[in-house]
C-alpha cells in the first residue's frame, strides 16, 4: 500500500491497526512500514509504503471482514492528505 502525504498521526495510527487486525489474521505472513526514498537517498516522509504478506488473496479479503476492521482501517486512511494505492501481487521464489 502506498499513502501520499500522511500526517504525524497516521504512522501510530497504522501501526496499531496492523498490530490489531492484520498480523494475528489467519494467513498474516507479516508487515512491514517504511518511507519512499528520493533519488538522492533521503527519505523526506511525503510517502508511506506498508507491505504484507498473505497466504492468500481469500486470506487477506476474509481478514478484511473482522469486526472492527473498517473502522480502524477509516481512522488512519482519515490521516493520509495524499492518494491511497494498493495492490495484491503475486510473489514467486526464483
Amino acid at each position: 500500500m502506498k499513502f501520499s502525504n500522511p500526517t504525524a498521526a497516521f504512522l501510530a495510527l497504522f501501526e496499531t491497526f496492523l498490530a490489531e487486525f492484520c498480523v494475528p489474521a489467519p494467513g498474516c505472513l507479516g508487515a512491514v512500514i517504511g518511507w519512499e526514498v528520493d533519488e538522492d537517498g533521503f527519505a523526506e516522509r511525503k510517502t508511506c509504503v506498508g507491505i504484507l504478506g498473505w497466504e492468500s488473496v481469500e486470506h487477506h479479503v476474509t481478514a478484511t471482514k473482522n469486526e472492527g476492521f473498517e473502522e480502524a482501517a477509516g481512522r488512519f486512511m482519515g490521516e493520509v492528505t495524499g492518494g491511497v494505492e494498493a495492490w495484491h501481487v503475486r510473489l514467486k521464489e526464483l
